[in-house]
């Protein structure tokens, strides 16, 4: 079998394994052109199912891959085709389709060379990889959850640079920025560590929190920028060299502020004059077409009176003989003791059978005369039906053309007076619309070629100038009546180290919820009015627990776990969360 096994270990500073995470791949080829899994392939996936335990904190990656023969639309649709017909068989064996993640390459990343059939049947490929993950502690958990978010560039602080963060925010730092703790400018390499939050998983993960003291935080995303020499001595910025970083948002929000903070769990806003916030887009929302308050109305055809197609006479079915063999009753064990009695009942059913043939004849017989009596009587009956219809259409065309003249035009006189000076508005406002969309398009494009920062998820950014290192947060105050705020409480067991979170589910505001003195966990005050669960998790024997409860008023839950995974708990929080 075209396996391999790879264990990570996760270590947090000096402190014992806090996970172990294993590696099972296996790799399944497939034919030329094909996408159909053969005796082989089946064979090695059977062999590596039964090689693996589906419990536990685990999940599948499948990766489709081809030769280079085709155009890369072709191969990326095999490829996937590939993948898919892999997962299908996985998902028919048992495997939770919760855990198992789909991805393609083509032809982008061979394993052999395509300049012949031995190297290209080798790249005609699916990669399976199982992991498997063992917790020690929650500690453990969290650094599987941040998996992905935490990026490090090297870069020459010497030169203009921009970094592009895999969810999409972008980081800019100008020429000789960088300077040491005692404000030196820095030449040397310069190692950038940009952490992207803009998820309530990376949220979680990260320990962050909204919230500025007692007040509440509405965000649009969190990001962190580090830098550190290459002796690992933390940097800083010019305070005439702020960095800009750009920030993915679907939809631009009024009131957004930029907040800042060193741990994440408590921010404030930002007041240094090198500090701002700015909206890079537009909108491209063309205005709405008017709507107008009157109804046309429409033409019914009175169909009262209208001729009727006469139907072609269908002749009637011939009856069937009886059969005397048909009647013949089936013998009881007994029957051979009294022939004569079966003989009889035989004749019975036979006799009764004849008479209603008779008499199914006769009722023949009469739809027969009738059937050639319509038959004759057809064709007239069809030559005025006709003549009946062409005078049932010509009057209701006269019909019409009288409701058009009298009906329908004063009311569509009506209309226009109505409709037109809206619609001449409506012209008026898209016109305006399209000429300030184009000269804010120009300005973005501008933009975005100074500074290589386009989105994938549309064309709207936050954009932040800041000499701050540390977390960046874009944020609103958000603002409830004192009357309408309380505090939510849990109550988890004492020798479980949970990790317990308010999320609300309306917005994107979530709220780290800490033990207190009688040991529940308790959140600050929030408001009444808002959605919201309980998301809490924690390591239990290795095995993920998860615990979401709706909040209730006046109600304080005990969490009750249940076995869970790392892909789980992610798809939970993107789905209450809305990210």
């Amino acid at each position: 079998m075209d396996r391999t096994i790879a264990f990570s270990l996760f270590l947090l500073g000096s402190s014992p394994v806090v996970a172990i995470v294993t590696h099972e791949e296996v790799l399944v080829h497939f034919e030329k052109d094909k996408a159909a899994l053969n005796e082989q392939a089946t064979a090695l996936l059977d062999a590596f199912l039964a090689s693996i335990t589906l419990q536990g904190d685990h999940h599948f990656t499948i990766e489709g891959h081809t030769d280079s023969d085709g155009n890369h639309v072709y191969n990326d649709t095999l490829a996937a085709a590939r993948a898919k017909v892999v997962r299908d068989y996985l998902l028919g064996h048992g495997v939770d389709p919760s855990v198992v993640k789909l991805g393609y390459r083509g032809e982008r990343t061979p394993v052999a060379s395509n300049a012949n059939e031995v190297g290209m049947s080798l790249n005609r490929r699916v990669r399976i990889t199982f992991t498997r993950n063992v917790f020690a502690d929650v500690d453990g958990l969290r650094q599987a959850l941040r998996e992905g978010s935490v990026q490090h560039f090297q870069v020459d602080p010497r030169r203009d640079t921009i970094l592009k963060g895999r969810a999409g925010s972008t980081v800019a730092f100008a020429a000789s920025g960088f300077v040491d703790a005692k404000g030196n400018r820095v030449s040397s390499p310069v190692t950038v560590e940009l952490t992207e939050a803009l998820g309530a998983l990376e949220m979680v993960a990260f320990g962050l929190s909204t919230r500025s003291d007692d007040r509440l935080l509405e965000t649009d995303g969190m990001v962190q920028v580090l830098a550190s020499d290459p002796s690992g001595n933390e940097l800083r910025l010019r305070a005439d060299a702020p960095m800009t970083v750009t920030m993915p948002a679907p939809v631009i929000k009024p009131r957004m502020q930029l907040f800042l903070s060193t741990t994440g769990t408590n921010w404030a806003v930002a007041t240094s004059a090198s500090d701002s916030i700015s909206r890079i887009g537009w909108n491209d929302t063309p205005p709405r077409p008017p709507v107008i308050p009157f109804k046309l109305p429409t033409y019914k055809e009175d169909q009262h009176g209208k001729p009727l197609r006469p139907v072609l006479p269908v002749m009637p079915r011939v009856p069937t003989m009886s059969k005397e063999r048909s009647y013949v009753r089936k013998d009881p064990w007994w029957g051979f003791m009294r022939p004569r009695v079966m003989q009889a009942r035989t004749q019975k059913a036979f006799a009764h059978a004849e008479r209603r043939k008779a008499s199914s004849h006769k009722r023949y017989q009469a739809r027969l005369e009738r059937y050639y009596r319509e038959n004759a009587e057809y064709p007239a009956a069809a030559q005025r039906y006709t003549i009946r219809k062409a005078r049932w259409d010509e009057r209701k065309v006269l019909e019409k053309e009288q409701w058009y003249a009298e009906v329908y035009q004063p009311a569509l006189r009506q209309y226009d007076a109505i409709a037109g000076p809206l619609r001449t508005q409506y012209q008026a406002e898209l016109a305006a619309w399209k000429r300030e969309r184009n000269i804010r398009l120009e300005r973005y494009a501008q933009w975005a070629d100074s500074t290589r920062s386009t989105t994938v998820n549309g064309l709207a950014n936050y954009v932040f100038t800041t000499t701050h290192l540390g977390w960046i947060n874009c944020d609103r105050f958000y603002s409830t009546p004192p009357d309408r705020l309380q505090k939510v409480a849990a109550q988890v067991d004492q020798a479980n180290k949970a990790q317990v979170y308010l999320v609300f589910t309306g917005m994107r505001m979530l709220l780290n919820m800490v033990r207190n003195e009688a040991g529940d966990h308790v959140s600050p005050l929030v408001p009444v009015d808002e959605p919201a669960v309980v998301f809490a998790f924690t390591v239990i024997d290795g095995q993920t627990q998860l615990c979401v409860r709706p909040v209730k008023r006046n109600e304080k839950p005990v969490l009750e776990f249940t076995p869970s995974t790392v892909a789980e708990v992610g798809k939970r929080l993107a789905e209450l969360a809305g990210t």
